[in-house]
């Protein structure tokens, strides 16, 4: 994947390259793209969750249709966990603040940004990956693995929410 602020740099209009050479609006743009770079990953991170949140669903109907109702429950809250980590990741607060505050990011801040972002990637490729495995299972299987996903998912969350306060730390 390449790396999200070269593509916002890439998609830069004439209009934006001049924002950046006039004195006063570079800081502006830099903090606009890191915005929209910032969007763009949750974006592409919820894009995977909802795949996790229709692998979810599919093994409520799969428990459901095994008649296993002490455990359906157990499902129903998985799905519903998922659906709040897909909704938290795509309507996040932003770590930005307009023009409000001066900010000043260094290379070590974006870096740890950077770790942060790439970690969340790779813990929601392997959520995926394990719902994935979970769906294909037999009812019975899927739910002894249940307590894994329930762990994998809050530790996703909390994850997140770390990256999120350190941005808004970071930005503010």
């Amino acid at each position: 994947m390449n790396d999200i602020q070269d593509v916002v740099k890439n998609d830069r209009s004439f209009l934006k390259k001049i924002e950046l050479a006039i004195p006063g609006f570079r800081g502006y743009r830099k903090r606009e793209d890191i915005r929209i770079a910032d969007s763009m990953l949750r974006d592409y991170v919820a894009g995977i969750l909802d795949d996790v949140e229709r692998y979810a669903k599919d093994i409520r109907d799969t428990v459901s249709d095994a008649m296993l109702i002490d455990e359906i429950d157990d499902v129903g809250e998985i799905v519903n966990k998922v659906s709040e980590i897909v909704s938290e990741v795509r309507h996040a607060e932003q770590g930005y603040m307009g023009l409000v505050g001066d900010y000043r990011v260094n290379d070590e801040q974006l870096n740890r940004l950077y770790e942060f972002d790439y970690a969340l990637i790779e813990d929601a490729n392997a959520l995926r990956a394990l719902v994935k495995s979970i769906s294909s299972r037999k009812p019975s299987e899927m739910i002894q693995m249940l307590p894994e996903l329930s762990l994998r998912l809050k530790d996703f969350e909390s994850k997140f929410r770390k990256r999120r306060d350190y941005m808004l730390e970071v930005f503010k």
